[in-house]
Formats: C-alpha cells, structure tokens, sequence
C-alpha cells in the first residue's frame, strides 16, 4: 500500500492545522472488486500539480471492499482528512 504524505509550515499554507499540516480530505466510489472507480477531492492542498498527484495515486489504490451480508459490494469511501485506510 502507498500513502502520499505531504506537510507545510503554517506559515506556508492558510489551510493548515495546529500540527502545521495541510488536511487532506478524498471520497472515492469503491468497486466490489476493490477497485477506486471514482476519485474526487473534497479538500486538496491548493496546489493543483499535487492535487492532481494525490487523485493519481488514490485511482491506483486498492482496497477491501465493503461487504453486505458477507459478499463484496461497491461502496463510497470517504477520508477524515487525517489518514486514508483502504
């Protein structure tokens, strides 16, 4: 699994948090195969060029898919703007 992990002094960005972090927040439509089939940014850095690399990677992600009554079935997944956890 790749995570992308990007950090800013707060002086640098006016959307960081205490830790001097810019929060990050991604929902992705998830195939029953696991499959990223959507990727849309809810909050980016404000950076478009690594804006546009965090979606690339996330679409290359896979995960485990949600299951209903035990079988795979697409699913939204949305992050907390702290750390993804497909």
């Amino acid at each position: 699994m790749t995570l992308a992990s990007f950090e800013a002094r707060a002086s640098d960005h006016p959307m960081t948090n205490a830790r001097g972090r810019i929060r990050v927040r991604v929902e992705t439509l998830v195939s029953a195969e696991g499959v990223p089939e959507t990727v849309n940014l809810l909050q980016g850095t404000g950076y478009q060029e690594l804006d546009d690399q965090l979606v690339q990677q996330w679409r290359q992600m896979r995960f485990h898919p949600a299951l209903l009554d035990g079988f795979p079935v697409q699913a939204w997944y949305k992050t907390d703007g702290q750390s993804p956890r497909p």
